[in-house]
Order: structure tokens, then C-alpha cells, then sequence
């Protein structure tokens, strides 16, 4: 089993893609209650403070969302 670091950060960045779903409320208008199964492609980015023992991210905060 891999040891981890027990102080310091490691951060990443790079490509995610996946897919989503909702469907529409009633303020909707029309389109209340479609359900939509789409894509959607952004960059991701991680970092992980062993110190603190957290992971935090996000996907989509940095350039495009692309659905």
C-alpha cells in the first residue's frame, strides 16, 4: 500500500467529461417536468492538503463548461 505524504499540497488539472441529468420545475414554463439525460466536457481541478487530510475541487470553474 502506498505511503501518502503527511505535510504539503498536490494539485491537479486536466480534462473531465461525464454525463448529467434534471429535469425541469415549474417555472419552466412548457418544458416542466422534461427529463434530460446530456454531456458535458470542462477542465477539473483538484487539490489535496495532506496536512489538513482534505480533497477540494471543482469542475467547470476554470475556462469553459461545455454541455
Amino acid at each position: 500500500m502506498p505511503q501518502l505524504p503527511v505535510d504539503g499540497t498536490a494539485a491537479y488539472a486536466g480534462q473531465a467529461g461525464g454525463l448529467y441529468t434534471y429535469e425541469a420545475g415549474s417555472d419552466w414554463g412548457e418544458n416542466e417536468g422534461a427529463f434530460v439525460i446530456d454531456e458535458y466536457q470542462g477542465t477539473v481541478t483538484l487539490t489535496a492538503d495532506f496536512s489538513d487530510g482534505t480533497l477540494r475541487g471543482c469542475i467547470g470553474c476554470v475556462g469553459d463548461l461545455v454541455t
